[in-house]
């Protein structure tokens, strides 16, 4: 069946503009290039009650593009997190895990991806 020139054409991203990444991976930085979609991987426990959260403003160069929590993989005990990479900049993304109903101030723990836009 062929296509004609009215039918809007459909790209699918390639595993190349796409980068995964997890908890292992705070430890060292991310590098990325503009137009690449960042997917951040967390486990967690719902039994716990504790869940990450992203913490503070997202810097300029990252656009959220789906909802935090929403599961794209099989993975049940884990939350993702996919951000659109907008522009070059040096900068952190930081998820805290905490009880949203503890009120606690400190998290039980803290992630930060130091992320290297070229």
């Amino acid at each position: 069946m062929q296509a004609d020139a009215s039918s809007p054409r459909v790209s699918l991203p390639s595993q190349a503009n796409i980068v995964d990444v997890d908890a292992t991976d705070a430890a060292m930085p991310v590098r990325l290039h503009p137009g690449q979609l960042l997917r951040v991987h967390l486990r967690e426990s719902q039994a716990t009650g504790y869940r990450w959260e992203v913490q503070a403003q997202l810097p300029p160069s990252l656009r959220l593009e789906a909802e935090p929590g929403a599961r794209i993989d099989q993975r049940d005990d884990a939350r993702t997190w996919s951000f659109r990479v907008l522009a070059a900049d040096v900068t952190r993304l930081q998820f805290d895990y905490r009880r949203g109903w503890d009120g606690a101030t400190d998290p039980a723990q803290a992630l930060t991806f130091d992320l290297h836009i070229h």
